[in-house]
């Protein structure tokens, strides 16, 4: 069953989460519970409210809303009868979603809990609960959480500076992570190398990179809003190698990653 397609999880993106009875004003809730067992749920409530842990519980799948701002951790029950929780995860993950999610699963019910995981669940705890596991779990979660907002963060303001670049500017900057030089660009552009060198001054300017180095960096971390630059791996290997130096050049074999080049340290001049 498409769970997105029948609107059941069509307002997860939509919906903001607040502790049950809270007033309005408050913080938004930390972590959701959805379990079909309610002493489960509401065992893992008090424990958490124990570690001023702002909760709430969601009494079906189809009834949860979570907001990946408020919404830090989703402990969600599995089951072998229990289809709709997978597709959730599932869902949540083709949406890109921030919030974690952890498995509840029964030991008898190890098949459903794999598939959570390869699904993108960050863990599968075992029922019943150790209280230190569960404690453990959440805080890791939370933690992952907050890696991802701020990564999301990073990854919005790289994408508003790309937007504020002129069409020639956008050209430059893809020629140069791309491995052209000045030179190379004002050929390809019909420029002289004095308008390129303009349009190169402020496209970095507007990228906050000072030098190629760090302009190599915002791509090799953000690879996706680059995608229509980096036709090839090696095309960006080559403009990475020429801004390394000689020692670090020589310690890249042919054949790496950008993700493998990226983890090298650039020089600090």
């Amino acid at each position: 069953m498409d769970l997105t397609r029948d609107g059941r999880f069509g307002t997860i993106s939509q919906n903001h989460f607040q502790p049950a009875n809270s007033a309005a004003g408050r913080h938004p809730a930390a972590v959701a519970i959805c379990d079909p067992d309610p002493d489960l749920c509401r065992d893992v409530q008090e424990w958490l409210h124990g570690e001023d842990i702002q909760t709430q519980i969601f009494p079906s799948v189809s009834s949860v809303h979570l907001d990946d701002e408020a919404a830090g951790c989703l402990l969600l029950g599995l089951g072998s009868f229990q289809q709709d929780g997978l597709e959730l995860i599932r869902v949540m993950r083709t949406e890109e979603r921030l919030t974690p999610v952890i498995g509840l699963a029964a030991r008898h019910d190890l098949a459903v809990a794999v598939r959570a995981m390869k699904l993108g669940a960050v863990d599968v705890l075992e029922k019943p609960i150790a209280k230190q596991l569960l404690f453990d779990a959440v805080w890791n979660a939370l933690r992952l959480h907050r890696q991802a907002q701020h990564q999301r963060r990073l990854r919005n303001a790289v994408r508003a500076r790309i937007d504020g670049l002129t069409g020639r500017e956008r050209q430059v900057l893809d020629l140069i992570i791309t491995g052209h030089s000045s030179r190379n660009i004002a050929d390809k552009l019909r420029l002289s190398v004095k308008t390129v060198d303009n349009h190169r001054a402020s496209m970095m300017a507007k990228m906050q990179a000072r030098r190629v180095a760090d302009l190599i960096r915002i791509v090799c971390e953000h690879p996706s809003l680059f995608a229509e630059s980096l036709h090839t791996a090696s095309s960006l290997d080559r403009s990475v190698a020429r801004i390394r130096e000689p020692s670090a050049v020589r310690s890249i074999s042919a054949g790496r990653s950008v993700a493998d080049l990226c983890a090298v340290p650039f020089p600090v001049n």
